[in-house]
């Protein structure tokens, strides 16, 4: 029976795709399909410690199969499009939490069931106004910082757009919510009303990061977050500029809520961009973040149990900063192929400064120093080396090193 439903099920796919060619070849210009891929693997050799109190460092290998990230674009008139994103990370399973408030006093429960890492990180559906306007519904990227702007891997020669904000903000942070976006001249502004994060799970060594809610099925909307964005030129394009601020209430998403009786807020502002000056380049952002009751979301999270008990990482930084500086150099450019190498520096400190009884962790003051390069070929494919230092302002703790090599492709324009 099992084997019969397989079957059944392929042949409704293959109908289905079928139609979406016949479909697609059958109309002259609308509605229309367009789509996107791209994907990379990962090779690296670096220094890490064995745990927070060991000081010397030993070296690892690993390599992953990262991404596969498969976008689509339906556009249905001149005017309306639906975009959506899937993408196949690490080639692994994956896993979800349940919150069950009527198991004692209310128990995480961890469970392994989605098998496979499988996620539609991005949907929405986008409608033009008048006036160069447009209005975007549905879960797309919050625009605050470079690592959401530039989305496609040629857009920088780093293995990740941005190490340093993976130590404070949400890893390709999408939220659910409405977009107003209006372009005026070489200026575009974005004013959006999305769905917020949840401080049980804000952790010193990622601040916020953890709060991204996409480790339960459902999202906790009981209290939202805004943004707005004024960008000159386009950054994701290498030639813009942009200016964000980010504010959003962080303790109503709890699941625990009586662990905390006052409110919590995360405000963060930025500004990021890209220039290239012909054969030379640059990229940079700064990054500043501030959280309101850190020391009372500290203790209401060290005493949270079960699988999302944070431990030693409880301890938050009322504020944290993020700069970051990059150089790059074209050395070849054609129509197939392109080299360009890079020097980038960035200071990150999830825990600048702190509230009431917590203490500053020197750890997680970091420089981040690397330099690579990245060989572009047939006009999707990418090959990228980085070595990077890593150090921080913990007395007595060595620097590591990494070594990195991505190889990959970024394949744009691919219709059925």
């Amino acid at each position: 029976m099992r084997q019969k439903a397989l079957k059944f099920q392929l042949m409704q796919f293959s109908f289905v795709f079928a139609g979406m060619f016949f479909f697609e070849k059958s109309f002259a210009e609308y509605p229309e399909f367009k789509s996107s891929l791209q994907g990379y693997i990962t090779a690296k050799q670096y220094q890490t410690f064995e745990d927070v109190v060991t000081k010397t460092p030993y070296w690892k290998r690993q390599a992953d199969l990262s991404t596969l990230e498969l976008t689509g674009e339906y556009y249905i008139n001149p005017k309306s499009e639906i975009e959506f994103e899937v993408e196949f990370e690490h080639g692994g399973t994956g896993s979800s939490l349940d919150y069950d408030p009527l198991e004692e006093f209310g128990e995480f429960e961890k469970e392994q069931d989605k098998g496979g890492e499988v996620v539609l990180s991005e949907l929405y559906y986008r409608h033009a106004l008048e006036n160069m306007t447009w209005i975007k519904v549905g879960k797309f990227p919050v625009y605050v910082s470079l690592g959401n702007a530039q989305e496609s891997f040629l857009q920088y020669a780093t293995v990740v757009p941005v190490v340093g904000e993976l130590s404070l903000l949400p890893s390709e942070w999408r939220e659910l919510g409405v977009e107003l976006q209006k372009r005026f001249g070489a200026f575009n502004s974005r004013l959006s009303l999305i769905t917020g994060l949840n401080s049980e799970f804000f952790r010193k060594y990622n601040w916020i990061g953890g709060g991204y809610q996409k480790k339960f099925e459902t999202i906790n909307a009981n209290s939202l977050a805004g943004t707005f964005v004024l960008e000159y030129g386009d950054v994701a394009a290498d030639n813009g500029i942009a200016t964000a601020i980010y504010y959003g209430e962080v303790s109503g998403n709890r699941y625990k809520q009586h662990k905390m009786s006052n409110d919590a807020t995360v405000v963060l502002t930025s500004i990021f961009g890209s220039w290239s000056f012909d054969k030379i380049g640059m990229r940079g952002e700064f990054i500043q973040g501030f959280l309101s009751r850190s020391d009372e979301i500290s203790l209401a999270n060290a005493s949270l149990t079960s699988s999302v008990n944070p431990g030693a990482f409880a301890p938050l930084g009322h504020s944290a900063q993020l700069e970051m500086l990059e150089i790059y150099y074209r050395f070849l450019q054609d129509d197939d192929s392109s080299l360009k190498g890079f020097a980038n520096y960035q200071h990150v400190d999830s825990m600048k400064t702190v509230e009431g009884s917590i203490l500053r962790d020197d750890r997680y003051n970091q420089v981040i120093s690397t330099l690579g390069f990245m060989q572009t070929w047939e006009k999707v494919m990418f090959l990228k080396f980085e070595y990077g230092k890593y150090s921080n302002a913990l007395a007595g703790l060595a620097d590591t090193a990494q070594y990195q090599v991505a190889f990959g492709f970024d394949w744009h324009g691919f219709n059925f």
